[in-house]
């Protein structure tokens, strides 16, 4: 082990700060979910003209400014962690090398689901005014959004366990675990009452849906991410303090 490790340090530090700003944007979601969205699509239902919803407008656009500017900020983050802990790979011994060749390989995956959700065709509804034949989705694409989702979620997961996996201890392997199954559960329920919600055509259901996909999808996630910021904030601990909490590899 070096005596130094900067480039571990640096790229668990920017980790870190990605996930609590992850752990920020999961939870102004939530509170848009359940706070605003449900009354803008009320007001909708009830009738009212798009033009005298103004009170909700702003709370709207100061949520998508926020996930725009919190979304690349964590993006940004995490990739310039994830390089230097790639490039700092040597410095905890074989184990943590050994792992970070499939942190790549599992953010690679990642990178590939992502792309592929991100071509799906969009739902019918998903934008107001456009004629759902040119939005107009198949069963197979709304199936395929959730089990991307819920992949997604796993290999993110497993490449941030396995960026940090010679720093633990057996304790702390055992609570990313947990974070990892909790992450793919909540990216499972939060895209299964999507696509539920926009699918049906019922407004009531789609505030429901909203609702439940908010508790069951962004809830669980910000547990998750608590879990990850819990168990990464000890490791910041250690390594600032000299020493790694797992012993390296041989």
């Amino acid at each position: 082990m070096h005596a130094t490790p900067r480039r571990t340090i640096l790229g668990v530090d920017c980790l870190f700060w990605a996930l609590v700003l992850d752990l920020a944007l999961v939870l102004a979601t939530f509170v848009a979910s359940v706070a605003v969205i449900p009354g803008f699509f009320m007001a909708l239902g009830a009738g009212q003209d798009p033009a005298s919803l103004t009170p909700h407008l702003p709370c709207m656009v100061v949520y998508l400014s926020l996930s725009i500017l919190f979304g690349l900020s964590t993006i940004i983050l995490f990739f310039a962690g994830f390089l230097d802990l790639y490039a700092g790979r040597r410095e905890f011994g074989r184990t943590q090398e050994r792992h970070l060749f499939r942190a790549r390989a599992f953010l690679a995956v990642t990178i590939a689901l992502s792309i592929a959700f991100a071509l799906l065709p969009r739902q019918p509804g998903m934008a107001v005014g456009v004629p759902e034949e040119i939005l107009a989705s198949s069963d197979w694409a709304a199936a395929a959004r959730v089990v991307l989702a819920a992949l997604i979620a796993l290999f993110m997961g497993l490449t941030l366990a396995n960026s940090v996996y010679g720093l633990m201890d057996q304790m702390q392997r055992s609570r990313i675990r947990i974070a990892v199954g909790l992450g793919v559960v909540a990216a499972l329920t939060g895209s299964v009452f999507g696509v539920i919600g926009i699918t049906s055509g019922n407004l009531h259901l789609i505030i429901v849906s909203i609702v439940a996909g908010a508790i069951a999808g962004d809830g669980v996630a910000a547990i998750s991410l608590i879990l990850f910021l819990y168990v990464f904030r000890e490791i910041r601990r250690g390594l600032r303090r000299g020493w790694a909490l797992a012993p390296p590899g041989p």
